[in-house]
Order: C-alpha cells, then structure tokens, then sequence
C-alpha cells in the first residue's frame, strides 16, 4: 500500500505527495489525483525495467481542468533542449482513460530524456549540442512504452510519400509523434523487444541515432523508415481495395478537406449537421440527404485550439458552445448570425441535446464533476441540474417519453445505465462515448 500525503498552498492547490511524485490540484480534483499518483508510481517500475534507466527526482503533477501549453523546450540545431524534466501537465476535460495515457507518455518522455541528455540543465545543455537524435524519436518511444492505442497510419502513406528524406522536424508536433510511435510498433514487430532496447542505449552511448541503427540493426535509419513506409504502402493499397462506401456522398468541399469535430442528423434522420475546424476557425454545415446539397450555417473564427466545441441544430436555430476549461459560452444562432450569447460556469460543455420533454440538456463539467443539467435559453436562472453521480458520465440520451440513459466509466469499464431506476442495460471494456437520440434508415 502505498503512502501519501497532502497539504493546502496559498493559492488553494492542494498538493498530494508520494516517495517519487507530487501531485498538484485544485477542489474537487481529489479523486482524480489519487488516481494519477497511483498509476505514476505504479507505471514508474515497469517504465524503468524497460528502459534500463532510473528517476533521480522527484517528478511534479499539475492537475487543471484548463488547458496549458507549457513551454518546455527550446530550439537547438539537432533539435530541441528539454529544458524542464521533472514537470508534467495533465489537463482534465472528461476522459480519465485519455488522462492516464497522457501520464504514461509524458512520464516515459521524461525517463527517455533524462537518460539521454542528462537531470541537470547544464547536463541537458551540454548534450543537446552533441546528442544528435530526430525530434520524433524520443516522443515516438515514449508513446509506445506508454502502451496507448497504436496510430492510424493509414493517412501516413499517402502523407510521407516521397517525404522521408525531407526533414521531418517541420511536421506538425501531433502528427510527429504518431509518425514516431508508427517507426518502432515496426522496429519492434520486425527486429524484437531486445533490439529496440538497444536502440536507445546505443543512442546514449554514441550520441547519434543513426550510429545505433547501424550498429544495432545493421541497417541505416532511413533504410528503416523506408522499409517501415513501403509496408505501410502495401496495407494501405489492398485496405483500399475492400473500403467504403465506393461512391462517398458528395459532400462540399470546405467539409472534405477540414477537421469534422462532431456530425450529427436531425429527427427525421433527412439531414446530417456537421461541425468542422477550418484553417480560420469553426464552421457548420448542413447536408441534405435527399437533394444532396450542402451549406454552409455559421461561421464563428478563432485560431485557438485549446477549446472544446460542441453543437446542436434544431429546426431554424442552430446552438453552439465554447469551452476553455475555465468557463463556457453558449450561442445561438439564426440565419448566420449569434441573436444570444449565454455565459455559464461550467469548465466544458461536453455535449448540446435536445429533450423531447422539456426543452434544452447540456453535459457539463465543473470542478472535475461532469453531470448533466438542463437549460432553458429563455430563463435567466442557472442551469438546473438534474443527475449528480461521482460516476465519469461520458454522454446522455433520451427517448420520446423524456426517460433519461447515461453512458458512464466506473471501476474500469464502461456502461450504459436508465438513469430513473440505476439499472445498468449494458457494459463493456470498451468506450462508450456517445449515444444518439434518434435512429434513422439511412
């Protein structure tokens, strides 16, 4: 059983603390933190043994319901020196399973980095200047050690075609560490657990990753990523062959070529209402089933991405919320233009649905609570909130009498329960993210 403590700052984080980590948070936070600092000491033994290397400090959790972009490195010619090694930011938004690998990946990254380029800042200084790794290396290997769902490679294919000898460290930063991740699922599928143990040891001692292919795998690195590639193209083609549909509905091409956040249909099932992330902003769209024609609702334009949208169609008025883990907007929307902003305290407005009942429900998040609360746009009041469970709800429906179902994450596993009477209809191992209101033949 392991031994925690906590204690209260000034600035009302409470901080959590085990032999190897301490854990930073704010009111309500307490059941996640426990969590959080039970799996990192958990994972921190296993994470060692795999990597042949050992944590020499101790290791700062923050916790918030808020996004931060912490800056922890800076640019160098081989890359990037790690300047902080000993931090990891975890921003809750609803989903501890994502949480928990976010953990595990930053924790890797930080065993990953200290072995190679020091615990110290002069030590990371000094080897930043003669350590000569690719930046999707170290992020690559920490999210494979961390165990999280393997990357769609799928798009890489196409994406990296041609590419390979182009400097990748110019690729947008998620999209790297999936490229990463996908380069040693390869190495190890094709060479074995030992070989990629090695990779990094030889990294260490040599300084140079390319040195390490070599000497471990008796190959270059970019033959490696090559040989990764081609394979990755054979999949690719003979999936194709077998996908579909084979005539994709006509969409427009502002929804083809962007982000689609969220589709959902309208009673009828007649129409599909898309909410989509443009190169200026956010977007919805209505695409007619029947005619096939697609246009365009609302524009609302922003750069920011640490926000979390969701939205709702109904007849003329469409609803849309904006979330930044402190609090949230909610617009409505008629003929293009916002006729009412309501501003709610609420971390996250996780989902927007109608009841067939009573009027406006919204899944909503503060303090590290999610429940779910109903809203008249009409009514100045607050929010009533009408379940209060200490259960992670994941998302809600209601059928045409107004009874209320919660999909849910408890002890590990997901379900779907009648919210009246408590009674579980379904569980599963698997997520259960969303469910829907209304069915359709399409």
């Amino acid at each position: 059983m392991l031994g925690f403590s906590s204690e209260a700052t000034e600035n009302k984080r409470i901080i959590l603390k085990s032999f190897n980590f301490k854990v930073y948070y704010t009111t309500g936070g307490e059941k996640i933190a426990n969590q959080i600092i039970n799996q990192a000491e958990s994972n921190l033994e296993t994470m060692e043994n795999f990597l042949g290397t050992r944590l020499v400090e101790q290791i700062d959790i923050f916790i918030s319901e808020e996004v931060v972009l912490e800056v922890k490195n800076n640019p160098s010619k081989n890359g990037n020196i790690h300047l902080d090694n000993s931090s990891i930011y975890l921003s809750y938004s609803g989903n501890t399973s994502d949480l928990l690998i976010s953990l595990k990946e930053q924790l890797a990254e930080i065993l990953i980095n200290g072995m190679l380029f020091g615990n110290t800042l002069k030590e990371r200084l000094k080897n930043s200047r003669e350590i000569n790794v690719p930046n999707w290396y170290v992020t690559g290997l920490a999210n494979y050690v961390a165990g999280g769902k393997p990357p769609d490679v799928a798009w890489m294919a196409d994406y990296y075609d041609g590419k390979l000898k182009l400097n990748l460290n110019l690729t947008e930063k998620k999209e790297l560490d999936a490229f990463g991740h996908a380069i040693f699922i390869h190495i190890y599928d094709s060479f074995g657990i030992n070989k990629l143990r090695q990779l990094l040891f030889y990294t260490k001692l040599s300084g140079k990753a390319e040195f390490a292919f070599e000497y471990v795998l008796n190959k270059s690195l970019n033959y490696v990523l090559a040989d990764w590639y081609k394979m990755e193209k054979t999949k690719y083609l003979n999936d194709n062959k077998s996908r579909l549909p084979n005539d994709p509905e006509p969409l427009g091409k502002a929804v083809q070529t962007s982000d689609i956040i969220d589709i959902k249909f309208n009673k009828e099932s007649t129409e599909l209402n898309f909410l989509i992330r443009t190169f200026t902003g956010i977007e919805i769209w209505n695409y007619g089933i029947g005619n096939r024609k697609t246009r365009k609702l609302f524009t609302y334009k922003t750069v920011k991405k640490d926000i979390i949208w969701a939205f709702l169609v109904l007849n003329d008025t469409c609803l849309l919320s904006m979330s930044n883990g402190i609090n949230s907007k909610l617009f409505s929307i008629q003929d293009g233009r916002v006729i009412k902003t309501s501003k709610l305290e609420f971390s996250y407005i996780h989902s927007i649905k109608e009841n067939p009942v009573s009027g406006l429900a919204l899944l909503c998040q503060k303090n590290f609570q999610i429940d779910i609360f109903q809203h008249d746009l009409s009514d100045r009041n607050k929010p009533k909130q009408i379940t209060e469970n200490e259960i992670e709800e994941t998302d809600f429906a209601f059928d045409k009498s107004g009874s209320l179902y919660v999909s849910d994450y408890s002890n590990q596993e997901f379900r779907i329960t009648e919210s009246k009477n408590s009674k579980v209809l379904y569980h599963s191992n698997f997520p259960i993210l969303e469910l829907n209101n209304y069915k359709g033949n399409y």
